[in-house]
């Protein structure tokens, strides 16, 4: 969908499902492309598309794709899995971010706190 996410001034790379899981879903599914195509669309937009969207991609109606996610477990078991996976992705991406992140003196001495009232915070600093 996007190449990256924009988080502050910080890119965030979003999880993209890889050609070889792909070709294990057509495995597991036995070549039907609009199950493959659901269970993609809903790991790589985890929580930012609505199932009526992921229903009207994939050509399906809602009730389809409710039925898919309640009665069929392989597609249950392959839609956990693939998010679990994107959950991680992201996780890693975040916490990549952040230790790279240099913090500035108005952090350290008091967070969001420190943003607003730098000045207060630098004058009531003890001297050493």
């Amino acid at each position: 969908m996007y190449d990256r996410l924009i988080v502050g001034q910080r890119n965030v790379k979003p999880y993209l499902v890889s050609d070889k899981d792909i070709a294990r879903l057509r495995e597991k599914f036995n070549g039907k492309e609009k199950k493959v195509r659901a269970v993609v669309l809903l790991a790589q937009n985890s929580g930012y598309i609505k199932m009526e969207e992921v229903a009207f991609l994939c050509k399906i109606t809602r009730m389809t794709l409710y039925r898919w996610r309640m009665q069929d477990k392989t597609f249950q078991k392959e839609c956990d899995r693939l998010l679990d996976k994107a959950f991680k992705h992201t996780r890693n991406e975040y916490n990549r971010i952040t230790r790279r992140r240099v913090f500035s003196l108005a952090e350290l001495c008091g967070g969001w706190y420190g943003y607003r009232n730098l000045e207060d915070i630098i004058y009531d600093l003890p001297l050493l």
